[in-house]
């Protein structure tokens, strides 16, 4: 700051020795000696002061970082609960949803189930049916086949008796021919 005063140490002006003149001290050299101690004093002084408005300062940063610290501190904290928190509360919505989805999935596996069921169980009444209605299909053709052949053999009975009255008459006309 001052660096071009020369400084006076404790140790000079505890071995600094004055001239002796007629009267005492030589006036001008303690007067010199004054004026180094005051202007070294002064530089000493305006140091102190200015090293102590510093330190002041420095001391008034440190207590706002401090501050500054603790409310990080309690920032971090805060965030690290609020952190677990989101995080727990993210586990607890996971978890609901993946139950709400098993019950989703079991409900939508019972529901088909049964459809599958119903399907299954119509079918076979359906199929149960198709087969009553083969077998009543199959009796009523035999029942038909059965009519036809006796509605065949009947003709052919007719047929048969047409034959034999037709010979007959044929035979009866030959024989009135043959009295003619």
């Amino acid at each position: 700051m001052l660096d071009n005063i020369e400084k006076i140490t404790p140790l000079d002006i505890e071995e600094k020795e004055f001239s002796r003149s007629f009267r005492g001290y030589n006036i001008e050299e303690v007067d010199d000696f004054l004026d180094k101690v005051a202007r070294s004093y002064e530089v000493l002084s305006k140091e102190n002061h200015y090293l102590k408005k510093q330190f002041e300062e420095l001391k008034q940063k440190l207590e706002e970082y401090k501050k500054d610290e603790e409310m990080f501190r309690k920032t971090l904290v805060t965030a690290q609960k609020r952190s677990e928190e989101i995080e727990r509360e993210a586990q607890r919505k996971r978890e609901l949803i993946v139950k709400e989805a098993e019950l989703e999935a079991e409900r939508i596996i019972r529901e088909a189930k049964t459809k599958a069921e119903s399907i299954l169980r119509d079918a076979n009444l359906r199929v149960a049916e198709v087969k009553n209605e083969i077998i009543r299909l199959e009796k009523e053709r035999d029942v038909f086949i059965m009519k036809l052949k006796t509605v065949i053999e009947s003709f052919l009975e007719m047929v048969d008796s047409l034959k034999k009255e037709d010979i007959e008459f044929d035979a009866s006309l030959k024989e009135d021919e043959q009295v003619i």
